[in-house]
């Protein structure tokens, strides 16, 4: 029994939310969640409708004014925001890009658009989106993400300068010179002060993709940039000023257009996937990545001790989750003043057919009253997720944690809960697997941090950072660079925002020395330098090892095999096992491989032996990604002694 209006109050609430919209009466209703912290999700392409799916906390605020109203003062601010407007993001059908939304149609309605590669930004009254909501050619409507800066508390020059070698390139005339720096961040309040001050360059090239002016919100970025310029001070910083995921992705054709091949993100969300490498957020990243050749830093997380992670457990069949063996509610330490949890768990549309499980989430008072909770209807095509946010009152703790189970199966089901703004209670939090959107994202080089006082001596891990592996078992973070340096905005920078920047400026070091050094060089140049900290080789804890800025020796031997990575067909494998489309593993490539390659593509279900190896043109990510149908053709061509031929892109595309 919860008390405080918990379960015997749900239906009500379902009827005063989404199902007493006109949109409930469709064959197939269904909404994504999109929480606070979340970018909301798609349903299988082949799920027919004519109408958009609506996520609930957008269909509250189009039925509701007092909702409306909430959510019209929480919008970030931008430029020609208009007073009695809702923004929200409109996804094409699966597959297609924004051009394929109904964008006359929307004009139309009186509704303003701005568009990026694949979504589009609308801006309306409620009642004018209530008519949008019922308009073909539109996949899902939901609101805008919000981004989480991975920070923590807090002329300077950072120590990490110093403590990474960086400065020793620096006085050996490797400054950054002929590089270009992205920071793509949430605010730079201070920027002025900055850059009259010399902590950054004063031809900083700033873009404001919000409309908001650059020193607003946060001096985030500001620190961020700030710790780029220490490193690179030669370098040509791009500020980049985003707030949702319309931005991001114009963020990212930004760097595309510019010719800007190295960037920071010192952002997370949250439940924007299963973080395992899928979902919208690390779709651009990875695009970004793979497409364009941009070299991502990301912050690595500050989540560890804030994050909870198993398999369903309930013993007594109470429906609530066992956090521990036998005990349904896990503990909280307030941290901050309004405080947000986030619940989500692995069946996310794209993999997985059918409804998902339908989870609630419920945080309770010292005294076991419910003080807020998320019960959302999770349904074929829907978000598996939930966000409740409170007000943390002193008089109400400690807060405690509850998962319920209102329908579905349990068979496989794994739940992660993670926040921003509250510890887990010590006995039960769980830091593996902490690592959340994008810096799970195989484009992202996630960097974790050692505050920079025991850089050198006890080389321990702060509390807070993420750890891996991902969720689908990969090992992140990819490196370690150090925390707790200096800055002018922030004074003590504390968190992963602020150890990421310092990766993203040692690109720019090895940009100079080698200007057509390509992503994957730069990210295997570093794992190839990085002090081996923790467990031998790559680790859940500290990736490749601490931070060290190399000096190149040229012509690149990224796996130093003895053959420069010109001419070397498996550039990053030192066994040179790899054989770019050699997919069946005989040793040779050939028209089996050709053959192989043809009806893999026919019918992914079937197996290649070597599928890693299908690659043999363009951009390098891992398998699936990079097997398509012009790696079939080029290698065709290539049999036959046609250009283009076979290129050394094929996996490992990123160092082992």
């Amino acid at each position: 029994m919860v008390e405080g209006g918990g379960l015997e109050n749900r239906r009500r609430s379902r009827v005063r939310g989404f199902e007493s919209l006109p949109l409930r009466q469709l064959q197939r209703a269904a909404a994504c969640l999109c929480l606070a912290f979340a970018v909301p999700g798609t349903v299988a392409a082949d799920e027919p409708r004519q109408r958009p799916f609506v996520e609930p906390r957008l269909s509250r605020a189009l039925e509701d004014s007092v909702a409306a109203d909430t959510e019209m003062r929480q919008q970030h601010p931008r430029r020609g925001a208009l007073p009695g407007e809702l923004r929200v993001i409109a996804e094409p059908p699966r597959g297609k890009d924004s051009s394929a939304l109904p964008l006359a149609a929307l004009r139309a309605l009186g509704a303003r658009v701005e568009t990026s590669r694949t979504l589009a930004r609308v801006s309306a009254p409620p009642a004018v989106l209530r008519r949008v909501a019922q308009l073909p050619g539109i996949r899902t409507l939901r609101f805008p993400a919000k981004p989480v800066p991975v920070d923590g508390t807090g002329s300077v020059l950072s120590q990490a300068v110093a403590l990474t070698g960086a400065s020793a390139l620096q006085a050996a005339g490797i400054n950054g010179t002929g590089a270009s720096v992205a920071i793509v961040d949430l605010g730079f309040e201070s920027l002025g002060t900055a850059q009259s001050t010399g902590n950054i360059p004063a031809g900083a090239v700033t873009v404001d993709l919000v409309g908001a002016g650059l020193e607003t919100i946060t001096a985030h970025g500001t620190a961020v940039a700030e710790e780029v310029a220490d490193m690179a001070p030669g370098a040509q910083l791009y500020l980049i000023l985003f707030a949702d995921d319309v931005d991001f992705e114009n963020a990212a054709l930004y760097l595309e257009s510019h010719g800007i091949h190295i960037a920071n993100l010192s952002v997370n969300w949250f439940g924007a996937s299963y973080y395992d490498d899928t979902g919208p957020i690390n779709e651009i990243l990875n695009a970004s990545h793979d497409g364009d050749g941009v070299f991502w830093a990301v912050g690595g997380g500050n989540w560890a001790y804030r994050h909870w992670r198993g398999p369903w457990l309930d013993e007594n069949g109470d429906g609530w989750l066992s956090f521990t063996p036998n005990v349904d509610r896990l503990a909280l330490i307030a941290e901050q003043t309004q405080e947000c949890i986030v619940l989500n768990w692995n069946q996310y549309p794209d993999h997985f057919t059918t409804a998902p499980t339908d989870l609630d989430l419920f945080v309770f008072s010292g005294t076991g009253s419910v003080i807020a909770s998320s019960q959302n209807r999770q349904m074929l095509g829907d978000f598996p997720a939930e966000q409740a946010c409170y007000t943390n009152d002193p008089n109400q703790q400690p807060y405690s944690v509850g998962v319920f189970k209102f329908s579905g199966g349990t068979t496989g089901l794994d739940v992660s809960i993670v926040t921003g703004d509250a510890a887990i209670g010590m006995s039960q939090r769980v830091t593996a697997s902490s690592t959340v959107d994008p810096s799970d994202a195989h484009g992202a080089f996630s960097v974790a941090a050692i505050t920079q006082s025991i850089w050198n001596t006890t080389r321990i891990l702060e509390a807070f950072s993420s750890l891996g592996p991902t969720t689908d078992g990969r090992n992140k973070p990819d490196i370690t660079a150090p925390d707790g340096t200096s800055t002018l905005a922030y004074g003590t920078s504390i968190g992963t925002s602020f150890a990421s920047p310092v990766v993203a400026g040692a690109a720019a070091l090895l940009q100079q020395q080698l200007p057509s050094i390509t992503a994957n060089q730069i990210r295997a140049a570093l794992v190839n330098a990085a002090h081996d900290t923790g467990p031998t080789g790559l680790d859940a804890f500290f990736g490749w090892g601490q931070l060290v800025v190399p000096t190149l020796v040229l012509p690149l031997d990224s796996d130093h095999d003895g053959v420069p990575d010109s001419s070397d067909a498996c550039p990053f494998s030192a066994t040179n096992v790899c054989k770019c489309g050699d997919v069946d593993g005989n040793g040779t490539v050939n028209a089996a491989d050709d053959a192989a390659l043809r009806h893999f593509l026919a019918d992914p279900s079937q197996t290649l032996a070597d599928p890693q190896l299908c690659n043999v043109v363009g951009a390098a990510a891992p398998f699936p990604l990079d097997c398509k149908i012009d790696d079939w053709a080029v290698l065709r061509r290539a049999r036959a002694s046609l250009a283009p031929g076979i290129q050394p892109v094929c996996a490992p595309a990123l160092p082992p």
